[in-house]
């Protein structure tokens, strides 16, 4: 009963955090300018962006395909395509933006003694993702300094650099401190070394990742020229792995209201306008929320049964 109570004040918390945030972002602008600027993007934009998304996380679903193979999790590659929306519905709905993990982890640990596989294999694939944004990120301030640094973005390179660094570094580290810690849970991670031997499936998970976080940034691209934003696409390589990994941290339901904010700030570094940087982030929300209804749908329909059979 407490660790119930527990959940609820946590929850109406974070719930408070993203009204607090919102409510203040939204008196700073002007509501009939938003949604003017949503009534004059081309339906085709739309179409275009939600496309691109899903054609995003169908490649993000291989990904974590290819990756589990390797770890002996067996399923088809529809399964886990599956299996993948659906968890993006669950990560709009609890309340951080990764409690879909959480269901993608028992869906595909069906079958197995343990669900250490699948947490292995659905949290490695959430750092590479990461690594993957870090690195082009870091990438992208190295080959257009002139452009990102503006005389107060210098510390995006440091992140961004400390960032791919620590998780390079900081994985093996903490990998030896388990099995210090607790030999036998360090053991049953040994199924990671797996990876290693399949060189040629790394290197398919590793353009799939670099792939799918170009089409993410071409989608914002889009959506801010389209908005009236015209920065260098290097900018949007390297404030994005910041804006994800702010939108992740448990303060706020689902990440809402620290999106925005995030997005609004790193976007001010480069004099956006406000209300063209909150309503920027607006539309990517709601193209990544096209992807989490529909597998919200496939959720009711009983899809997730069917595609393990």
């Amino acid at each position: 009963m407490e660790l119930r109570k527990k959940s609820v004040y946590t929850t109406a918390l974070r719930v408070g955090v993203s009204v607090t945030l919102l409510t203040w972002l939204f008196s700073k602008t002007d509501l009939a300018t938003i949604v003017e600027i949503f009534a004059n993007l081309p339906f085709s934009i739309w179409l275009m962006t939600v496309f691109s998304f899903f054609s995003l996380c169908t490649m993000a679903a291989t990904r974590w395909f290819f990756l589990s193979g390797i770890l002996g999790l067996s399923g088809k590659w529809l399964t886990f395509v599956v299996y993948y929306f659906i968890g993006l519905f669950f990560n709009l709905f609890l309340p951080t933006s990764i409690g879909g993990d959480f269901f993608k982890i028992l869906f595909v640990s069906k079958g197995n003694k343990s669900m250490l596989v699948g947490t292995c294999s659905v949290v490695t694939d959430r750092l590479i993702g990461l690594l993957t944004m870090f690195l082009t990120g870091t990438g992208a301030v190295l080959l257009y300094p002139q452009v990102v640094f503006s005389g107060k973005t210098e510390w995006l390179f440091y992140i961004s650099t400390f960032g791919a660094v620590g998780l390079f570094v900081g994985l093996p580290l903490l990998y030896r401190l388990l099995r210090t810690l607790r030999p036998a849970f360090g053991e049953e991670l040994v199924v990671l070394m797996r990876i290693w031997r399949y060189p040629s499936v790394l290197l398919k998970i590793s353009a799939l990742s670099v792939g799918l976080n170009v089409i993410l940034v071409v989608i914002i691209i889009v959506l801010a020229k389209n908005i009236g934003i015209d920065l260098h696409p290097s900018y949007y390589f390297a404030i994005f792995p910041l804006t994800a990994i702010i939108t992740v941290l448990p303060v706020s339901f689902n990440g809402i209201g620290l999106r925005e904010g995030a997005f609004v700030y790193l976007l001010s570094l480069q004099n956006v306008p406000f209300e063209k940087a909150f309503t920027l982030s607006l539309c990517l929300f709601t193209v990544q929320c096209s992807a989490s209804l529909v597998g919200g749908i496939g959720y009711a329909m009983g899809i997730h049964k069917k595609a393990n059979d």
